[in-house]
């Protein structure tokens, strides 16, 4: 043992080291025998004090680590072992990096259920959608279905004439749109016509998997489909697959909305939210107008027979979660309301509809700062609407008007023809004058009048001559381009041209353009 201690070996454990010295200080005792010291390095080892276990004849040595022999005088390693370390030291580790191929959800094939996910939701164009449901349509599930659906009317293409530019380079995610459809446009014949064909595959695909899904799922559905209706897509033409079936549309949308409904509307008490009421009804309003931008476009005929017992419940729960909304969120159900309107007149769920009407407006308010033009605008004309129908009064409507209205003029960047259009025509109908408003909305529409559409330029004159505040420089800019035109287009709608002329015959109308047009006082232009 002795031996032991002085050999100074660096694999000895932590332990032995009082086991060894009071071992080495009773080796000189007659009366000290093996078992004694087997008792004291068993009892060492276990975790007991040194100077336990020791014979009788041995004096209890106290323990320090700074003063044992084999910490303050390390003994060297062997030479076969310095000559093993001094080799490993020369080894030289260097990591090689290896540009491993990255998933590229726009061009790779997906391998996994993430990747194919992920294909699914970036998919950037049409023909890419289709290559991901012929190749792996098999291992779709309710998950890519949704997201199928929810991506395709992001990718319909419109003609580049029909694209409105804001002007304005925005980031993703804010809620601001750099580009637009314009209002009345249709999509690209070809493109509707394959969007239409992808979302009827993905109609068949949602109804096998309807048992597994959950509202957030079936609302994303109802929203997208809707889009895609009010866009233009023909969603009632038949799959080539099957052309003597009819479309299967509106099974799809029975199978989708008993998700809901079942049991008494348990699913949705259990696991819907604010955000999954916004889209359903914004969905089902979409569902509810004839396709297309224009409102001429074809109508669901089997729709008020889906939505009758689905209205009331949504509406009530919307009502009562009508604090959870966001600024987004509000809107979309003031919009769906507004659209719902003429259906949810005289019905149980009316009073439900004011009571949600009125959360809306004051959430609007609270977060005011939080709105874009788009959204001011989407918002007054809503409210709009439902002022006409009883649905709230003049004066509530009036007093969130002039909330929203204090966001205009420092995003008076942002503004697009039709947010002009819109705010304008929501002011009109519920008469809230406001001059210094209206002549910021003037001159706005008079710096980007070669971006408006005959229809919308039309309405603002409308909107403010009835509201007894004309903006004589826009009217004057107007005539001056209409006589500068060799020929008026025979396309030109009726109610254009009368919208048109109603606002010049308005009092104070001409007056005030004669004063913003000095050159008109040359006699061959008055005449004209």
């Amino acid at each position: 043992a002795g031996g032991a201690a002085e050999s100074g070996s660096s694999n000895l454990p932590a332990q032995s080291g009082p086991a060894i010295e009071s071992i080495a200080a009773c080796s000189t005792s007659p009366n000290c025998g093996w078992n004694d010291l087997q008792h004291q390095r068993s009892s060492t080892h276990l975790g007991s004090s040194p100077d336990q276990g020791m014979c009788s004849t041995s004096a209890p040595t106290p323990f320090s680590w700074s003063t044992h022999k084999l910490m303050a005088q390390p003994r060297p390693a062997p030479p076969s072992l310095q000559g093993m370390r001094s080799y490993a030291s020369k080894v030289k580790t260097e990591y090689i990096p290896i540009d491993l191929p990255k998933f590229q959800p726009n061009a790779s094939a997906p391998t996994n259920y993430i990747q194919l996910l992920a294909a699914v939701t970036h998919a950037p164009t049409t023909s890419r959608m289709a290559q991901l449901l012929n190749d792996f349509g098999s291992n779709f599930d309710a998950v890519h279905v949704t997201a199928g659906l929810a991506q395709l009317p992001s990718i319909v293409r419109y003609r580049d004439k029909d694209v409105v530019s804001t002007g304005v380079v925005a980031p993703r995610g804010g809620g601001l749109r750099g580009h637009r459809p314009a209002p009345g446009s249709t999509p690209r014949p070809a493109s509707a016509t394959v969007a239409a064909q992808l979302a009827l595959q993905l109609c068949v695909m949602a109804r096998a998997h309807a048992g597994r899904m959950y509202p957030r799922s079936a609302a994303n559905i109802i929203w997208s489909l809707g889009r895609l209706h009010s866009m233009g897509v023909p969603l009632l033409s038949r799959l080539p697959a099957q052309p003597r079936a009819p479309s299967p549309l509106p099974k799809t949308l029975s199978s989708v909305l008993h998700v809901i409904s079942k049991d008494n509307f348990k699913p949705l008490h259990v696991h819907g939210s604010a955000t999954d009421m916004a889209q359903l009804l914004k969905g089902l309003a979409l569902l509810s107008m004839p396709g297309g931008t224009s409102g001429y476009g074809r109508t669901l005929d089997f729709m008020p027979g889906l939505q009758a017992p689905l209205l009331p419940a949504l509406v009530q729960f919307t009502a009562q979660r009508s604090q959870q909304l966001k600024p987004f969120e509000a809107q979309m159900v003031a919009w769906a309301l507004a659209k719902l309107s003429p259906q949810l007149r005289g019905s149980p769920a009316a009073p439900d509809v004011s009571t949600t009407l009125l959360a809306v407006a004051d959430l609007a308010e609270q977060q005011r700062v939080m709105y874009t033009p788009q959204g001011i605008a989407s918002m007054m004309y809503a409210f709009a609407i439902c002022s006409a129908e009883g649905f709230a009064t003049a004066g509530r409507v009036s007093q969130l008007y002039k909330a929203l209205l204090e966001g205009i003029e420092p995003q008076i960047v942002l503004l697009a023809p039709q947010d002009i259009s819109m705010i304008t025509w929501a002011c009109a109908k519920v008469q809230y004058r406001d001059a210094a408003l209206l002549q910021l909305l003037g001159s706005k529409a008079l710096q980007m009048m070669e971006m408006f559409r005959p229809a919308e330029l039309a309405g603002i004159l409308k909107a403010m001559s009835e509201l007894g505040l004309p903006h004589g420089p826009l009217l004057a800019a107007v005539v001056d381009n209409v006589m500068g035109e060799e020929r008026i287009s025979p396309k030109l709608p009726a109610r254009v041209v009368v919208h048109a002329m109603q606002a010049y015959a308005a009092p104070g109308a001409m007056n005030a353009a004669v004063a913003a047009a000095p050159h008109w006082q040359d006699a061959g232009t008055e005449a004209g």
